[in-house]
């Protein structure tokens, strides 16, 4: 079971609207639909830092776009024996982007293609 998504900006920017109008808390979580902390927590944000977007999360940021994850599972896919040397270099030949072999390795792995070879 996976986790229950919080609120969208949008929805978030609405529940602070209704709790600057007086709405309870209680009543806005029942509009919505979520738990009373979902709409609790963002009002206390508001409090502090004056804008109801996401805060930056921590981790490093991604090396390669989606179009540039595609380009490297379809050339696999195309291409079963080239290495991920060889996949690197053609993605920067043809895009622009520098990556290692490692990179192109994590992200067939996560597209759930393994080596053909051991």
């Amino acid at each position: 079971m996976g986790r229950v998504p919080g609120l969208t900006l949008e929805r978030r920017q609405q529940a602070l609207g209704m709790l600057v109008a007086g709405m309870p808390v209680n009543d806005v979580a029942n509009h919505f639909g979520v738990h009373r902390c979902t709409v609790s927590r963002p009002r206390t944000r508001y409090q502090q830092t004056r804008s109801a977007k996401d805060r930056p999360r921590p981790g490093r940021p991604k090396k390669t776009t989606q179009r540039e994850n595609n380009y490297i599972v379809t050339s696999s896919r195309r291409h079963r024996f080239w290495t991920s040397g060889k996949i690197a270099v053609r993605l920067y030949n043809t895009t622009g982007t520098l990556v290692c072999n490692r990179t192109v390795r994590n992200q067939l792995r996560a597209s759930g293609l393994r080596a053909n070879r051991p």
